[in-house]
């Protein structure tokens, strides 16, 4: 990057009487002068390398009593490039805004500041489509996979007013979902959401306006209020908004950003620093990265060069979250999720995501898949075994017939709760995929939570499949007929 110099000719002697001076004045113990001070910053700036000992002299020289508005200049535009060298973006971006707006009249290093800060940028371009659904594995450095984020992009109708809607649902330590709905005009953000770890009671509502962000919290029915001054976007359409930038290398823009988590403003830093191959679970792709400076932690986004811009790959200190399916599922559509191993199929609503469970994934032994609603806190999955030697809660010999299966579940649910009570109205049995069919449902506490479970065995000759719902117990009834939809459609080879 270029910086401007124009001290270079003085001597080795003279910098070091200059550096004595501005550290301990002259004999008679008399004020360096701004222009000594400023010399001896340069020195240690360019010369001995000591950053930190430069950014005290520019500081000293910028805030001076008797202001000398050339050198002054100088000094902010020199101590802007020290934070710049020591990689601390967003405080370099601060130094050259200040130069800006401090010395309008100091041409020469106000063009020179120009050239760091960020570009304006207003996006345009749209790379995602109706129905885009994609799933990332959230990884450890040592490759384990720890959990999955689930994101998807459609189109919407609120109010009679056409909206993109953004949906990310993650499970990992934590179950969380986030949505944000855009004017697909302005690009401007209109509502937000966020809930986590199944309280729903919790939940998250955030409403942008033209100058202020209105928030409700839980069932706290008090607004409360976030003044906000230019251009505020969301933080979940953040990491969209990588995917609108130019690919090129070195442009950067700084936006606001609203967490609606915590309620906060937040500056961030959006530089596209590389363009680089990179191997993820779908396979190698060219990529542009783009590092994300939060001032306290910088993050990067990995996404394609291609017309999609996919989202490919996040890093965040040591964990990696990398792209492992990629579909376009318009909303109405149904999607198919086939398990080859085991030979079987179930039909799926087109906004849900289906996460394989490593821990519970054994090729043609067994398998777990969880599957999750992209809005909703509602947890299903679904257990496969072949296996009639594994036996856990999970994974029952599938030697035994549905109903002895579907009991061996309860005396696990008895044992994980506080309570668990079977609803022996609920026995259902009968035909389904060539094979029986048991089903039964439950009522059951943990911690404040009252819930209800849903369990069907499903046992096709050697194979066993077990479906498995869990609803807060007010919201049970609207959802069941979603989940008997999805076991009704198993078929088996």
């Amino acid at each position: 990057m270029k910086h401007t110099t124009i001290r270079r000719s003085c001597s080795c002697g003279l910098w070091i009487g200059l550096t004595l001076l501005a550290t301990t004045g002259s004999a008679a113990g008399e004020k360096p002068l701004l222009s000594e001070l400023l010399e001896a910053g340069v020195y240690q700036e360019e010369a001995v390398g000591d950053l930190e000992a430069a950014i005290g002299l520019y500081q000293q020289v910028v805030g001076a009593d008797e202001i000398n508005r050339p050198l002054a200049a100088e000094a902010q535009y020199r101590l802007a490039v020290c934070y710049q060298k020591q990689g601390n973006q967003s405080m370099a971006v601060r130094a050259f805004e200040a130069l800006v707006k401090n010395y309008p009249n100091q041409t020469r290093w106000v063009d020179e500041a120009l050239k760091h800060l960020p570009k304006p940028f207003e996006p345009g371009l749209i790379p995602w489509v109706d129905g885009e659904t994609e799933v990332l594995e959230i990884r450890l450095p040592t490759g384990a996979v720890v959990g999955y984020s689930f994101y998807r992009t459609e189109r919407v109708n609120q109010g009679g007013r056409d909206l993109w809607r953004i949906t990310n649902r993650t499970l990992a330590s934590v179950d969380l979902i986030t949505t944000v709905e855009i004017d697909p005009a302005s690009q401007k953000p209109v509502f937000g959401y966020f809930s986590g770890d199944g309280a729903p009671d919790k939940a998250i509502r955030w409403w942008f306006d033209d100058d202020q962000i209105r928030s409700i919290y839980g069932e706290d029915p008090e607004e409360k209020i976030t003044p906000f001054d230019g251009r505020v976007i969301d933080n979940l359409q953040a990491q969209y908004l990588v995917r609108q930038l130019p690919i090129e290398v070195g442009f950067s823009t700084q936006q606001t950003i609203f967490v609606g988590m915590s309620g906060a403003l937040v500056p961030v830093q959006f530089t596209v620093v590389a363009v680089e191959t990179i191997e993820t679970p779908l396979g190698n792709f060219e990529a542009a990265k783009t590092e994300i400076d939060l001032g306290v932690q910088k993050q990067y986004i990995w996404t394609s060069t291609d017309r999609d811009r996919r989202l490919l790959k996040f890093k965040v200190g040591g964990v990696e979250i990398l792209a492992s399916r990629f579909e376009v599922v318009e909303p109405g559509e149904i999607q198919t999720y086939r398990n080859g191993d085991m030979n079987l199929e179930i039909d799926l609503p087109a906004d849900w995501g289906v996460f394989n469970n490593p821990e519970h994934d054994d090729k043609t032994k067994r398998a777990r898949i969880e599957i999750r609603m992209a809005d909703d806190m509602t947890s299903y999955s679904v257990t496969m075994n072949r296996d009639s030697t594994q036996e856990s809660e999970t994974a029952p010999p599938v030697t035994e017939d549905a109903r002895k299966i579907a009991e061996n579940h309860i005396k696990g649910y008895e044992r994980e709760a506080e309570s668990f009570v079977v609803d022996e109205g609920s026995w259902e049995a009968g035909p389904l995929a060539g094979g029986e069919m048991v089903s039964f449902s439950g009522e059951m506490r943990k911690g404040d939570q009252e819930m209800t479970v849903k369990k069907v065995v499903v046992k096709v000759g050697d194979l066993a499949v077990v479906f498995t719902m869990r609803s807060h117990s007010d919201g049970f009834a609207e959802r069941e007929p979603g989940f008997d939809r999805i076991f009704e459609s198993l078929r088996v080879d």
